[in-house]
């Protein structure tokens, strides 16, 4: 057991800690089915990884002398995954939902509808997993029962899950096995859902087998939705038409984006533990691909003394809010540039980052707090990454821009821009678009062309705030092809 994993489990001891070597991730890995889509595939990695790992606790140390079987059976879980988080195990007459989530922060527990509202599929007990990777580790965190979710748990329309705060969960595992054994009801009512024809199956799994970037579990009704899912032959049968009809996703030749999503409060995490903006993931600096801006003049003082006191107070003088909003952001600008680790600086940015009623303003005190004191808590970070979407801009590639920086209620600010390597104009009709985790847009905007058919716009902007532990993608799409990220808050 590594060091890190053995100071967890002293640290949270009536979890179920369980390591995970190289050679099993490789091979489950390895051992991938056929998938439409980057997020189905990493959803069957995770699941995968998940039920080997427990299954082999389960018979090695949990004490438990049923024998657990794969519901309904190995060879179904690709047509569950293609579609939907989670797998089934069965132990005797007890059904076990293991629901497996990589992000850190584990405030809550999420289980999609699927596995609580159609008859068949619903369990007794549902387990919070937290898959880790990079470090060779996951943990049961919690277990609910099916009753727990439906009388207690938040029903969310949107994204169609049902979810219970962390607290609400029962931590420890052997209670479950004890109440198993007493042969506890830990059921609650389900409502029936409808019978299709034959007629509306073949219609619906036309519908749902064209190709997308996401899961087809929100393009319908749920009542519709959960019928079909419920047969075994019908749910097989929108597998293999959406694999036979893959989405293909064009990707950077620079940075490929990773199928695991982005986890934007490690950004920040980093940031404050190592004081630094630390590259990884194809994520880069932004200073990285794009020049710094260059400061604004002082008149009367050289390239040299910029980083002076003086030189310092002087631009702090031009935060004040008698000055112009675009006096205020560029000099916010600036002492990013020349006041690391200056007191004065960093106490002028927070107060400005306080206090400035411009959205903008704000953003840029921010971003300047986290180069002139990437230990404060109210820093922000901003990343770029390379894409490539196969159009020709001058010869030069175009850069999607992630900026974030806490808010109020622990919600994250979310900035982003998608703009020329060097300068010039985006191409007409290229496309910034946030997506849910499902793939529903939530925000959008194309770049315009002038009077000649040419390209007007030198970037796209979005700008959004949203709770920890929302799940969303960034899409950038031209020429028809498209690049799609993945993050987490």
């Amino acid at each position: 057991m590594s060091n890190i994993l053995s100071a967890l489990t002293t640290l949270y001891p009536n979890q179920v800690w369980l390591e995970l070597s190289p050679q099993e991730l490789e091979q489950t890995g390895s051992s991938q089915q056929e998938y439409s889509y980057d997020v189905a595939r990493w959803t069957a990695f995770k699941n995968r990884l998940t039920l080997d790992a427990f299954l082999a606790w389960l018979k090695a140390e949990s004490g438990v002398e049923d024998q657990p079987e794969v519901w309904p059976s190995r060879d179904d879980l690709s047509s569950f995954w293609e579609v939907v988080n989670g797998t089934a195990i069965q132990l005797g007459e007890t059904r076990i939902i293991l629901i497996p989530n990589e992000g850190m922060d584990i405030n809550e527990y999420e289980v999609p509808a699927e596995w609580v509202d159609i008859p068949q599929w619903a369990a007794d007990y549902y387990l919070a997993v937290q898959v880790n990777p990079d470090d060779c580790w996951l943990r049961v965190w919690g277990y609910a029962t099916h009753k727990k979710l439906k009388q207690a748990g938040q029903y969310n329309s949107i994204s169609r899950t049902y979810s219970l705060k962390r607290g609400e969960l029962i931590e420890e595992l052997n209670v479950m096995w004890v109440a198993r054994e007493l042969g506890s009801d830990h059921k609650a009512a389900i409502k029936p859902l409808p019978t299709l024809s034959p007629t509306q199956a073949h219609r619906l799994l036309e519908q749902l087998s064209q190709k997308t970037p996401y899961s087809p579990r929100l393009e319908v009704p749920f009542a519709i939705w959960g019928s079909l899912l419920a047969s075994d032959e019908w749910r097989q049968t929108l597998y293999n038409r959406r694999v036979a009809n893959p989405y293909v996703q064009v990707v950077s030749h620079a940075a490929a984006p990773s199928k695991k999503p982005v986890e934007l409060r490690q950004w920040l995490r980093h940031i404050v533990e190592s004081g630094r903006n630390l590259v990884e993931d194809g994520w880069q600096t932004f200073e990285d691909i794009f020049a710094s801006p260059e400061p604004i003049p002082i008149r009367g003082q050289k390239e040299v003394e910029r980083t002076s006191p003086n030189v310092i107070a002087s631009v702090i003088r031009l935060l004040q809010p008698n000055q112009p909003e675009e006096i205020r952001y560029q000099a916010a600008g600036v002492l990013g540039e020349i006041g690391a680790g200056n007191p004065d600086a960093i106490k002028a940015l927070t107060e400005l980052l306080q206090a400035a009623r411009d959205e903008e303003t704000r953003w840029q005190a921010a971003l300047s707090l986290g180069k002139v004191d990437p230990g404060n808590p109210q820093a922000g970070i901003k990343k770029a990454r390379l894409i490539d979407l196969g159009m020709q801009l001058g010869g030069n590639t175009v850069a999607l821009v992630v900026a974030i920086m806490p808010k109020a209620d622990e919600r994250i600010g979310v900035f982003l821009q998608v703009q020329p390597c060097s300068g010039g104009k985006l191409p007409p009709g290229l496309k910034l678009t946030v997506l849910t985790e499902f793939g529903e847009t939530l925000q959008e905007v194309t770049a315009r062309s002038n009077a000649q058919s040419r390209g007007k716009d030198k970037l796209l902007q979005l700008c959004f705030s949203l709770p920890p532990g929302t799940r969303f993608c960034i899409r950038v799409t031209g020429d028809n092809a498209s690049v799609t990220e993945n993050f987490v808050t």
